[in-house]
């Protein structure tokens, strides 16, 4: 009964995980997938303030990984992660990942809206954004 129960713990956090990390990603190849998504790299802390990545234009692909989406991060979130940096202790990343040639800039940042209040509700953020991203 006890391992039953273990089991099911562990399926129901895979789950979430999975629908936090991989379920949740835009892919703009398939135009049934969302629009946009904001996808937490690593853990978060209520002690911690989101820090938010928004990539420019056309920079989406496939990937719901922060460290792979079109390497337009990959150094900043290389930095991030160095043991000496100071920034992972303070900050949690996220990565806003949108279809830019869907929709107009207006119903994307509203969509940015949306995900930042259902996913870090009353909480103060930063935001880092590249080119239209910005």
């Amino acid at each position: 009964m006890k391992s039953t129960r273990v089991f099911l713990v562990f399926v129901t956090i895979f789950l979430g995980f999975l629908a936090q990390n991989l379920l949740a990603a835009a892919k703009c190849s398939d135009s049934n997938s969302p629009l946009a998504a904001l996808i937490r790299s690593g853990t978060d802390a209520q002690s911690k303030t989101p820090l938010i990545l928004i990539h420019g234009i056309q920079a989406t692909t496939d990937s719901a990984n922060v460290e792979t989406d079109n390497n337009t991060w990959a150094e900043f979130v290389k930095l991030f992660n160095a043991k000496d940096s100071g920034l992972e202790g303070r900050y949690s990343l996220y990565l806003f990942q949108y279809c830019s040639n869907r929709e107009p800039v207006s119903i994307i940042a509203e969509k940015l809206r949306d995900l930042i209040d259902q996913k870090i509700p009353g909480r103060q953020h930063v935001i880092v954004a590249h080119s239209m991203g910005g």
